[in-house]
């Protein structure tokens, strides 16, 4: 079956978990004459997302380039409407600040409160609190300076992350790697630990992933603040190509831990895998290696780590 990157094929097993993604759920292999039927859909899926793209790419020219703040304005607002958090829009965004018309800029002041989120990349994210700032301090209309200043303040919140509370909970995320098993993939740790923050981003905010002060908090200042500490770490055990015709199937598999923070006592073992079938291109076998080990590694955390650790802090 052809799949594009943002809908592999995935089958997972944690020991209680065991499903298989895709329309196919539970179903034999359908007979080669079904999937000539499938191919024309997705290829007519692929080619609708490239559409959509081209239409972003057109609307992001408008707004920063036609010499009609009317069209502008019109592309300002249809991009807001689209919803595409690409680096590409958020930075026509931050330009759009600087608009001549004040509509433009207020606009895009909204806009930019709206789209930028956790998923943003830091230097990003930084780079969009700078801009807006210099508008809410210095704008000189109050319209402008108004949303400047209410996007500004909540993704300030979003970045400065949840309150230390008393009963609140610290999650150390480190210690990610490779096993001896998987060569000529170095990266898996780091990509491991991303999609590790990124779950507890979505999936338990309120938790701590990040000390305000920086570095890693002492067993005293979690004390000092009545928190509750935990450590998750995990190895990619295994990660494996296979080839049927001109598809290829990945399979991977992760081990985790759970531990407490900061001595490090483990009391949680956690295992998982999964297998995500692509096409033979080589840029779309990395994609589903990456696409493998993001979707164990956020399965675990959301349906076993996260679930533990609130029992334990209570």
């Amino acid at each position: 079956m052809v799949k594009n990157r943002g809908e592999p094929t995935v089958e997972r097993s944690d020991g209680s978990l065991s499903c298989r993604g895709g329309a196919d759920n539970d179903m034999p292999a359908r007979p080669a004459v079904l999937r000539s039927v499938v191919f024309p859909i997705l290829l007519l899926f692929v080619l609708q997302s490239q559409a959509k793209a081209d239409q972003i790419d057109d609307l992001v020219t408008q707004m920063t380039s036609s010499g009609d703040y009317k069209v502008r304005l019109s592309a300002a607002l249809n991009l807001a409407k689209a919803g595409s958090k690409r680096p590409k829009v958020i930075r026509a965004f931050v330009k759009a600040l600087s608009d001549s018309d004040k509509t433009v800029r207020g606009v895009a002041a909204t806009s930019l409160g709206k789209l930028v989120d956790a998923s943003t990349e830091k230097s990003l994210r930084d780079e969009v609190l700078s801009a807006l700032k210099r508008a809410r301090d210095n704008d000189g209309n109050s319209f402008v300076r108004t949303q400047a200043d209410k996007a500004y303040a909540a993704l300030s919140a979003m970045v400065s992350g949840p309150a230390l509370t008393a009963g609140g909970i610290y999650v150390d995320v480190s210690g990610m790697g490779v096993g001896p098993k998987v060569k000529g993939f170095s990266s898996g740790g780091a990509l491991m630990a991303k999609a590790a923050l990124g779950s507890f981003r979505k999936e338990a905010a309120q938790m701590l992933t990040r000390w305000p002060s920086g570095g890693s908090p002492s067993k005293g200042a979690l004390d000092a603040k009545k928190m509750h500490g935990f450590h998750v770490s995990g190895t990619l055990v295994e990660l494996k190509e296979s080839s049927a015709g001109s598809q290829v199937t990945v399979a991977c598999k992760v081990s985790m831990i759970l531990a407490s923070f900061p001595e490090k006592s483990m009391f949680g073992f956690l295992e998982g895998g999964a297998a995500v079938t692509t096409s033979s291109s080589s840029q779309e076998i990395q994609y589903a290696k990456e696409d493998c080990i993001a979707a164990v590694v956020e399965n675990l955390v959301a349906k076993k780590i996260i679930p533990t650790i609130k029992i334990k802090a209570q």
